[in-house]
């Protein structure tokens, strides 16, 4: 038979097993502790990549909400318009336009106006021309659009955690009228029988 002589390893003063070269071995421990630094690392990413999409998520119900709260106060806007250009009794579109904002919360919260603008708008355009000008209203038959834009500040957001500012959200919608057989114009001479009121698909 012959004998295996195995040669002791040593240890350093720190208790660390030395090769017979002198070199440090590796131990057990010091490979575990790696292990648990790079799992740590890995689900704090993985927390962070989860608040991201909370947070994204979040920013597209409030933009969801903003865009329906314009959309109603458009439209609002826009039937005032109708009134009065067929000679029914009709309150200022931006006056009505506003209260429909607040109608119309986002996310549980109210929206601010940022402005209710009255202009001409053309389907062969398609364009509307805003009139920043009116002082008192909005009506007599001279507009056939109203353009509603509002706005709320996103909170609650976990990007805060990360020193990121939380942006403030916009959305704008136009609503129109015009003959239900397009013409451009009259709709002075609109009837709420021969023509009909509809949002603009001009989302900024």
């Amino acid at each position: 038979m012959v004998a295996i002589s195995r040669t002791p390893r040593r240890r350093s003063a720190s208790g660390a097993q030395v090769a017979p070269d002198g070199h440090l071995l590796p131990c057990a421990g010091n490979r575990r502790g790696a292990i648990l630094v790079l799992v740590g690392m890995l689900l704090v990413s993985m927390v962070g990549m989860l608040a991201l999409a909370v947070d994204f998520g979040r920013l597209d119900s409030l933009k969801a909400d903003l865009q329906t709260s314009a959309d109603a106060a458009a439209l609002a806007g826009a039937v005032e318009l109708l009134r009065a250009a067929s000679s029914i009794p009709a309150v200022d579109p931006r006056s009505v336009a506003a209260a429909w904002v607040a109608k119309n919360p986002a996310m549980n919260a109210a929206v601010s106006v940022e402005s209710v603008l009255c202009g001409t708008y053309a389907d062969a355009g398609p364009a509307f021309l805003p009139d920043y000008s009116p002082a008192v209203g909005c009506g007599g038959g001279a507009y056939n659009a109203v353009e509603v834009t509002v706005s709320r500040q996103s909170s609650g957001l976990f990007m805060a955690a990360l020193g990121v500012s939380a942006p403030r959200l916009r959305a704008t919608a136009t609503a129109a009228v015009s003959p239900n057989t397009p013409t451009f114009p009259p709709y002075t001479a609109c009837l709420p029988a021969t023509c009909r009121v509809y949002l603009v698909l001009n989302r900024p």
